[in-house]
């Protein structure tokens, strides 16, 4: 699919928005003509922050199933134990659904807990819990 876009057809600062905006969808596909705004430019530059951005997602995910094999130890060094918060608590805001997944283990595991110990003694936080 081959679309023509030309800059001069637009207005200066929003039809240049625009059309990069609609190159930048069309992923390379688009045939650019540039007429002195310099779409080929930002076109390549959007190519290259699009293939650091995608190493970093590898990346990411790469360090990510590193630290779940080494967490899984038990005999793990202060500084792996550093590491392993620090990137978990990066890969927190940073990986996608890693948030609710996080959330849903840790409340299975209080509920758990607060099956095997007393129910009596933590009946105050029963609004919490349900």
């Amino acid at each position: 699919m081959s679309s023509v876009y030309s800059s001069s057809s637009m207005t200066k600062s929003s039809g240049l928005v625009t059309s990069y905006i609609e190159l930048h969808k069309s992923k390379g596909s688009a045939k650019i003509i540039d007429k002195g705004n310099g779409l080929t430019e930002k076109m390549g530059y959007l190519q290259k922050k699009n293939t650091v951005s995608l190493l970093y997602e590898a990346q990411l995910y790469n360090t990510l199933s590193f630290s779940i094999d080494k967490i899984i130890k038990t005999n793990l060094q202060d500084a792996t134990k550093y590491f392993l918060g620090h990137f978990f608590s990066l890969a927190f805001y940073r990986i996608p659904d890693f948030q609710q997944e996080v959330v849903k283990v840790l409340d299975e595991g209080f509920r758990r807990r607060m099956q095997s110990v007393d129910a009596s003694k933590y009946a105050h936080l029963n609004g919490i819990i349900a």
